[in-house]
């Protein structure tokens, strides 16, 4: 370095102060033209970058809204058909049709052929916001081709034989099917649309990873059935909801606590390697000083540095060693805050049930828990039923939070709770609006999975199920629920203990 400076030393001598001057203005005209060029550069690049990520956005809002309105409409009809086993028993009952059965049963048709008109009416506008955003939406060709196949053979194609099957009045038919072949057609034809509402759960999320996922750089685990032997639509097509041992091991260290350890782990070493890096220059500048150099002209300045170096050999020593543990404190603070405020809010549990409150609203007896963040820092928290003893084909579902909300999360299954503060998680409701008419009825306060009986629907007698509390930061905490209940217009005896 010191033979360096002379050089140029020597090299700026040998200049005139005309030729100086001359020099420092081209040099400085070049770094300015160069400057401004970056900048425009980079201003452009940013406006067309802003300028895709709002044609992204737009697309992305757009078909989401038609998005939902088809699952609102489809859950509306696959609920209304679910309910119809109940229909078949009660059509005779004078206090239920009202003394005219012919016209009880003809409210019913035209009830279901309403709901299926708007059904149809919602899946053609989604089909065709898709195809206005085409452009942005060319990784899912694949998967709208698949979906409306399935749509076609599940949905579409039954629904004719179905309802002159069960309405055969309304088609100028004699023939006149058992109520027990009109239940086996009613759960055959809702459990097809179960499936066609899993794939729109589906569908939502490849939209989401390819749109929103992108700009925001992030993705949304696909749905994870616990029988493999149902299929997940993908932008691939329909695949089986097997996990590769591979992406097990991934998911493993994807999980927040589990991550938040290794991060530790690898930026200590990382802390290691400078601070061993910064004791090695150390050690080499140390040695340097202490060489004699044969130049006589750059002699007296190394000779000098040696003796200040000598005289203030321990605060130099010091001085440097405070700097490389300072740099990699910063350097850890600055690169791996997350890590650290998960490994710190996973050290222990974070979210605790301390009360079950009920309460009665309308024709609902409401069931809710009272969740506190016992953690160390604000978090966002996620209700999970994982399984309900009994249940074979039981999926993972969420449950829904009282005003529930959270920044970036425009959903009521996800709550953002204080340090110290809590949240209400709807848990339970009995149904009172059919007394007398289709019984009571006692079911899980889902965000997804509604109208399904096998998620949704809780039995009397007694029911034990598996409870997951999901924080962002922290750990999950699990707890076994045990719940008894008489059938009747009471509220559920509800039991907890965390496992």
């Amino acid at each position: 370095m010191e033979h360096f400076l002379l050089i140029m030393r020597y090299w700026i001598n040998l200049l005139t102060t005309k030729e100086i001057a001359l020099l420092g203005a081209i040099l400085g005209a070049i770094t300015t033209l160069l400057a401004a060029y970056i900048a425009v550069k980079t201003a452009f690049r940013q406006i067309s970058k802003q300028f895709e990520h709002k044609v992204i956005y737009e697309g992305w809002k757009d078909l989401q809204e038609r998005l939902f309105d088809f699952s609102k409409a489809l859950t509306n009809f696959d609920s209304t058909i679910l309910w119809l086993t109940s229909f078949i028993d009660s059509q005779d009952n004078a206090l239920v049709n009202g003394g005219n059965k012919q016209q009880y049963r003809y409210k019913k048709w035209e009830e279901l052929t309403k709901l299926y008109g708007e059904l149809q009416l919602a899946y053609i506008a989604f089909l065709k916001s898709f195809e206005s955003h085409e452009v942005i939406l060319l990784q899912l060709l694949k998967m709208r081709k698949e979906f409306i196949g399935e749509y076609r053979k599940r949905i579409e194609d039954p629904n004719q034989e179905f309802m002159s099957n069960l309405f055969p009045e309304m088609y100028r038919q004699t023939t006149i099917i058992t109520a027990d072949k009109a239940k086996h057609d009613i759960n055959e034809y809702w459990y097809k649309m179960s499936e066609i509402s899993a794939f729109l759960d589906d569908f939502r999320i490849e939209l989401q990873n390819e749109t929103a996922g992108k700009i925001l750089n992030k993705k949304v685990a696909k749905r994870s059935p616990s029988d493999k032997k149902y299929k997940i639509l993908t932008k691939n097509g329909l695949i089986e909801a097997r996990v590769p041992p591979l992406e097990i091991v991934l998911n493993f260290f994807k999980k927040p606590y589990v991550r938040a350890h290794y991060t530790i782990i690898i930026s200590l070493v990382v802390g290691a390697l400078l601070l061993s890096s910064f004791s090695f220059t150390y050690a080499t500048k140390r040695s340097e000083s202490n060489t004699p150099l044969k130049s006589s002209k750059i002699l007296p300045l190394i000779n000098n540095q040696s003796k200040t170096r000598d005289s203030m050999s321990n605060y130099g020593s010091a001085a440097e060693w405070f700097g490389a543990i300072a740099t990699t404190i910063a350097f850890l603070i600055a690169f791996f805050n997350e890590p650290l405020v998960r490994l710190i809010q996973g050290l222990k549990d974070s979210a605790d049930i301390v009360e079950v409150s009920q309460i009665k609203q309308g024709n609902m007896l409401k069931s809710r828990l009272k969740v506190i963040n016992s953690g160390t820092f604000s978090d966002t928290f996620r209700g999970y039923v994982i399984s309900v003893k009994g249940k074979k084909d039981f999926i993972e579902v969420p449950l829904l939070w009282m005003h529930g909300f959270a920044e970036g999360e425009n959903t009521s299954t996800v709550k953002k709770i204080t340090k110290g503060g809590h949240g209400w998680l709807d848990f339970i409701t009995v149904d009172l609006s059919y007394y007398g008419v289709n019984g009571i009825f006692m079911y899980l306060d889902l965000g997804a999975g509604t109208g399904s009986p096998t998620l949704q629907l809780l039995n009397e007698g007694r029911t034990e199920l598996l409870l997951e509390v999901n924080p962002n930061l922290g750990r999950p905490t699990h707890y076994n629920i045990n719940i008894e209940w008489d059938g009747t217009h009471n509220h559920p005896v509800i039991k907890y203990s965390k496992c």
